[in-house]
């Protein structure tokens, strides 16, 4: 099977096999007897034999099977899998993230992949020729359905409407901390995703398809957005022990269940999760700070638009 193109875990079991066999008399096939024990018949590593010529054969101390775990493969049986741990003395999670500060790593290097994957969508013809007002509300569905892996990224689509919401309450607090109002200074940087989405909203209705930011530029927002709150998500890592290293491996230990065949799209849907926990966390402190300014969650922009949409007035000066 192809290596997928979003970040993969390290696979720890070379590493721990060689030590194994270092430390024990061992060959690769008593290794495979020893697993054979452990696991269902139907399941049982074949033990590699030496045809002679005359019909009869010998078993050898090599197996097929092991070696190529030596070299990088992972079992595909979760019983092979939670048998080798055993017999290696290792947890689950040690066979795919060797320390806490590894999980961390992981989970940046699938928001890093998020950023570009979003960002490489904008390049592509499809959808420079789209004829579509893309928002706050569809966007996340087209990204999510956007190719054949990205259909297996779940909540994916959920995690796109937390960082959508969570920028655009940091862009207010900062607004309302230099400006003290929003809506008098939203010509100002920074923008967020949600007034690119805003003024989409309002050149658009139920008869046309019309729209200002047209489908290539809002993946670009899109993209801009998630890398807006890496810092916010490494700072969160760093000094909120809800989210730091030791914090992180527990997650991972609790949610990888070694039951799943495709343990590397497994662990990408567990960093996905632990984002949009993030994304919770993060938001929680920018609308304590709107509140400290005398502006409620009820009354941030993101949360009136909706109603001053349905009174069909228009919230930031945007005629359709």
């Amino acid at each position: 099977m192809p290596k997928p193109k979003y970040p993969t875990p390290n696979n720890n079991f070379p590493r721990f096999i060689n030590e194994y066999l270092q430390g024990h008399s061992d060959s690769l096939n008593d290794l495979a007897y020893k697993i054979n024990n452990l696991v269902p018949k139907e399941l049982a590593i074949p033990i590699d034999t030496l045809e002679k010529t005359n019909g009869n054969s010998n078993i050898i101390s090599g197996n097929s099977n092991i070696f190529s775990w030596r070299k990088g493969t992972r079992p595909k049986e979760p019983a092979i899998r939670a048998a080798l741990c055993k017999i290696l003395d290792i947890t689950y999670i040690e066979s795919l993230f060797l320390i806490p500060s590894k999980t961390t790593d992981y989970t940046l290097s699938v928001l890093d992949y998020l950023v570009t994957f979003i960002k490489e969508l904008s390049t592509k013809d499809q959808y420079k020729n789209l004829d579509l007002s893309l928002n706050m509300y569809n966007i996340g569905q087209l990204v999510a359905q956007s190719s054949t892996s990205s259909k297996n990224y779940l909540n994916l689509s959920y995690l796109i409407t937390k960082v959508i919401k969570t920028e655009q309450d940091k862009v207010e607090f900062i607004h309302m901390k230099k400006y003290h109002t929003f809506f008098d200074s939203i010509h100002e940087k920074p923008y967020s995703f949600w007034q690119y989405s805003q003024k989409n909203i309002y050149c658009s209705n139920e008869s046309n398809n019309l729209y200002y930011w047209d489908p290539t530029s809002m993946l670009n927002h899109l993209s801009h957005t998630f890398d807006y709150l890496r810092g916010d998500i490494l700072g969160l890592t760093k000094i909120d022990a809800e989210f730091d290293d030791d914090a992180n491996y527990t997650y991972y230990r609790l949610s990888l269940l070694n039951d799943s065949y495709d343990e590397n799209l497994m662990c990408f849907c567990t960093a996905i999760n632990l984002l949009i926990n993030m994304m919770d966390k993060i938001d929680n402190k920018y609308l304590s700070g709107l509140y400290k300014l005398g502006i409620s969650e009820d009354e941030t922009a993101y949360n009136i638009a909706p109603k001053v949409l349905l009174e069909n007035n228009d919230l930031l000066s945007y005629k359709k």
